[in-house]
């Protein structure tokens, strides 16, 4: 029950990070503009070479021709399939950095039910919950990471 309670509480903080960005907005007294909406969700690490990959499985013809990319086609090859294939599996449903970003989500999801049952299964931790949920905000890098479209949790 307590896992179902954290991959709740997983999803909720993901939905909170990605608030300011669905709503276009700009924090008074911060120095942080949101109004690009969810381009900047996608827009860094590498987000759109993942995206490229998903749509032209490292077909270096394709890549020349529908994209206008600064790295040479052989670049792509060094972006492994896993994440672009759940984007694909995705796809259908949504648009390319929607399915990114939903990848991303369940990528999450799935990293913190496993570790919570790690914690419970080899008794690690006296209440595995409470360990799962600190995990989730340190290191601070990581919140950054799961909020955006990257591969790092493949």
């Amino acid at each position: 029950m307590k896992r179902a309670y954290l991959l709740l509480t997983v999803l909720l903080f993901s939905l909170l990070i990605w608030l300011p960005f669905g709503l276009k907005t700009k924090l008074p007294g911060w120095d942080l503009d949101f109004t690009k909406g969810n381009f900047t969700l996608w827009q860094n690490y590498d987000g759109p070479n993942y995206l490229i990959v998903e749509k032209t499985w490292y077909n270096k013809e394709k890549i020349v021709k529908d994209f206008s990319v600064t790295e040479p086609a052989e670049y792509f090859p060094a972006h492994f399939p896993l994440y672009p294939s759940i984007i694909a599996v995705l796809d259908p449903f949504m648009k390319g950095p929607t399915a990114m970003l939903l990848s991303t989500l369940l990528g999450s999801l799935l990293c913190f039910g496993m570790f919570h049952k790690y914690l419970a299964e080899f008794k690690l931790s006296l209440d595995p919950f409470w360990l799962s949920l600190v995990f989730m905000i340190l290191p601070a890098r990581w919140v950054a990471i799961r909020a955006i479209g990257s591969p790092e949790l493949f």
